[in-house]
């Protein structure tokens, strides 16, 4: 998932350190990224289902905890980087 975020991170630098340096929020800059990572679970459940014919419980949970893990990974990887980024972006324009 590090990797994935990452690579998200990398192929729209330019585009996330403006909306940053604007103002805008974390979710603003990131509810693409959030929202695909949310329909990739929900799929992956649906699958998961259509396999076992059934619901539990516990596939939910596990649903709804890897989308809270993505969110934080992708929450810690913004304010490690974004600070590297800016300071790469400027030199670059600059």
């Amino acid at each position: 998932m590090v990797v994935i975020v990452y690579t998200y991170y990398e192929a729209f630098l330019s585009e996330i350190i403006i909306k940053s340096l604007h103002g805008y929020s974390f979710f603003q800059i990131y509810k693409r990224f959030l929202f695909m990572n949310f329909i990739i679970n929900i799929v992956t459940l649906f699958l998961v289902v259509i396999v076992y014919e059934k619901v539990s419980l516990y596939m939910i949970v596990i649903t709804a905890l890897m989308s809270f893990i993505d969110y934080v990974i992708e929450k810690t990887i913004n304010k490690c980087l974004l600070i590297k980024g800016e300071i790469q972006f400027i030199k670059k324009k600059g």
